[in-house]
């Protein structure tokens, strides 16, 4: 579970921008990106 400190509205990037910070995350905590639902992460 993560708390989101603060919100990224008002921009049409935002979505993408909030997907790529928590992507990074998850990687750098040993977590890998399901190949067939980019939305499923698996802990290798």
């Amino acid at each position: 579970v993560l708390k989101l400190n603060k919100a990224l509205y008002g921009l049409k990037q935002a979505p993408r921008a909030w997907n790529k910070k928590i992507d990074d995350f998850l990687e750098q905590i040993g977590y890998v990106k399901c190949t067939v639902e980019h939305g499923i992460y698996v802990k290798d």
